[in-house]
């Protein structure tokens, strides 16, 4: 990588967990979730963070670097250490992530050229496409062009007469076709067309606000997105970030936590990208969310649904 690469830290205490964000896309495909040294070993940087005894798990998405630390310690005295190593990795080595991984092609410029690839999803209705380069750090989603005002990138993309919706999340969106038409006939015009439109320097969004959780950014899902959970809710929606949305991102989409009724011990969901309207999404929440909230929540969950 460029000597201009740099990083910003985030600690979310709550959750045990520090979040490494740069400027730059670190790995392009599917997050990836590492719980020993021995899993790490595509990678000399992780690797080095399991050395430190507190180091539980590290999750690596698109441009970010999430660790999650033992309940041994506090960040405060422990992830300025990630931090340095970080630095000497990227900045005073300039190494990539991944050992023996081919650097990313540049053009004429000496950037890096935008590349964009297709990978199915659970949904056949919806395939994600994915860059290697960060996009939007946050989440969005748009069910039709008046929805999508103020991206001009989605407008760009719902001019593609095959588009029904589309979701953007850190490096890849998640695009809905019309059932009229069939992915093997439109997947290769519509990754050329998105490749295309980002290479044109359109922008994701008219204002540079990150994330969706300003209540000013107008997308369908701020209102799930911007809630300040307390007590029970806020230990499911936890437990949601931590053990589902990983998998979930995966597949091209993304669960938010919409409520909890404590007198029916019932966790309400919304679906959100590849999981909208997919046919495996009832099994994920039966199989996946409702059985990971039962068995650490026993005596407060019993039930997981999804609301439109």
């Amino acid at each position: 990588m460029e000597s201009n690469v740099q990083f910003h830290t985030k600690v979310v205490e709550d959750l045990k967990v520090v979040k490494f964000i740069c400027n730059e896309i670190l790995t392009s495909g599917s997050s990836r979730t590492f719980n020993n040294i021995e899993e790490a070993r595509e990678s000399s940087l992780i690797q080095k963070f399991f050395h430190y005894p507190f180091v539980k798990r590290v999750l690596v998405v698109a441009n970010m670097i999430v660790v999650e630390r033992y309940n041994i310690t506090l960040w405060e005295r422990e992830y300025t250490k990630l931090f340095e190593d970080l630095e000497l990795h990227f900045v005073e080595q300039k190494k990539e992530l991944w050992d023996d991984v081919p650097k990313p092609p540049k053009d004429h410029s000496g950037k890096v050229s935008t590349e964009v690839y297709v990978e199915q999803t659970p949904n056949p209705q919806v395939m994600k496409f994915v860059c290697n380069r960060l996009l939007f750090e946050g989440l969005l989603e748009y069910t039709s062009l008046e929805t999508a005002q103020g991206s001009p990138l989605a407008q760009k993309i719902f001019e593609h007469p095959s588009v029904l919706r589309l979701f953007i999340s850190e490096n890849y969106i998640s695009i809905a076709k019309k059932r009229d038409f069939e992915w093997q006939e439109i997947q290769g015009e519509l990754r050329d067309f998105i490749a295309d439109t980002l290479k044109g320097g359109v922008k994701v969004l008219d204002t540079p606000i990150m994330g969706v959780r300003d209540d000013s950014l107008p997308v369908s899902i701020k209102s799930s997105m911007g809630r300040v959970f307390e007590g029970v809710e806020k230990e499911i929606a936890e437990i949601i970030d931590q053990e589902v949305s990983p998998a979930v991102a995966m597949d091209g989409g993304h669960i938010s936590l919409q409520g909890y009724d404590a007198k029916k011990k019932l966790v309400t969901v919304k679906l959100h990208g590849a999981c909208s309207g997919c046919p495996s999404s009832q099994g994920t929440l039966k199989g996946g969310v409702e059985t990971i909230l039962k068995s650490v929540m026993p005596h407060k969950v019993e039930a997981v649904e999804a609301v439109v």
